[in-house]
């Protein structure tokens, strides 16, 4: 294993696909990584036959002390002193690209260095429309993040999956903090990256590969124009008339407080529509003059590979 890698410190996916080849030496792994034999048990005791899980939490819970760097080359002692050898780990390791990994390494430091300012000092929504339009984070994930009542743990949620996402989701989070108001703290997370494995991928892939709407990404693509732009209730009062929206979702479109959060919700319901749904909405805009240059911009917006690569990432 080349010293570029065995320097660096491991990424999920290298801790997801090693937790199954450890086995039933849970507790021998966990002394080797340093873990106390109490903590190993309440482990096991949490997961009870689960060795997978046990295993991966062992892994992790290893990585997240950083008295001591937890590179791969301690990972690969310890596999060598539990028997299992450096074989396993050489294999998982195989296609890693040692740029990606001291780039995963510098975004978790930036994160964990920052992580009280973000999680008491900003507001979300905003961030989150800007992060919805750029597609690096799903309805899905505006929905789990949302649902914690108070903002810290909505921001704890947001940081969770920036982190796990990583490129593109860092860059335009940042980009959104600095947007928004948030610029000294963006300045200390900024850091440079060369093109994302994902935008490469996409690339050479071609838009079959996804098989992800377009109808949905030329939506979300415009995300930010919508819930800043339109008067939701003549588009509503059509989508209900056409049975693409019930009564109780005009409602709970009402509930938000401002009319950039009932738009949020309307948004939040056409993407999980069909392409009908879709088609509805560009009519209902088309109704109205002021919003028939909306419906051509939605209509016309380009879809590349990338966006397929980037939407398909986070509904993963």
């Amino acid at each position: 294993i080349p010293d570029d890698i065995l320097d660096c410190i491991p990424s999920d996916e290298i801790l997801d696909r090693l937790a199954p080849l450890v086995g039933k030496t849970v507790l021998q792994l966990g002394i080797e990584l340093g873990l106390s034999v109490e903590e190993i048990e309440r482990i096991k005791e949490k997961w009870d036959r689960d060795l997978t899980a046990q295993n991966k939490e062992v892994l992790f819970t290893w990585r997240k002390d950083r008295t001591v760097k937890p590179t791969i080359r301690v990972l690969e002692q310890a596999f060598v002193d539990i028997g299992k050898g450096a074989r396993c780990l050489k294999e998982v390791l195989k296609d890693v690209d040692p740029n990606t990994l001291k780039a995963v390494e510098i975004v978790t430091d930036r994160i964990r260095e920052n992580e009280n300012r973000i999680i008491q000092d900003i507001q979300t929504s905003q961030i989150l429309d800007h992060m919805m339009a750029h597609l690096v984070i799903s309805v899905d994930d505006r929905r789990r993040i949302e649902q914690h009542a108070g903002q810290d743990d909505q921001n704890k949620a947001l940081l969770d999956i920036v982190t796990k996402m990583r490129e593109p989701a860092y860059s335009v989070f940042v980009d959104g903090l600095r947007i928004y108001g948030y610029e000294d703290i963006a300045n200390d997370l900024k850091c440079g990256f060369s093109p994302s494995p994902t935008s490469a991928y996409a690339q050479t892939e071609g838009l079959s590969v996804w098989n992800f709407p377009l109808y949905k990404v030329r939506l979300q693509k415009n995300y930010l124009k919508v819930i800043t732009d339109i008067q939701h209730e003549n588009i509503v009062d059509h989508l209900i008339s056409k049975e693409v929206l019930s009564v109780d979702d005009g409602k709970k479109i009402e509930s938000g407080k401002t009319p950039q959060e009932k738009n949020r919700n309307l948004m939040d319901m056409l993407l999980r529509k069909n392409e009908q749904g879709f088609n509805e909405f560009l009519k209902a805009l088309r109704k109205d003059s002021i919003y028939a240059d909306l419906a051509d911009q939605i209509e016309k917006t380009e879809v590349t590979s990338t966006d397929m690569a980037t939407l398909h990432k986070c509904s993963k």
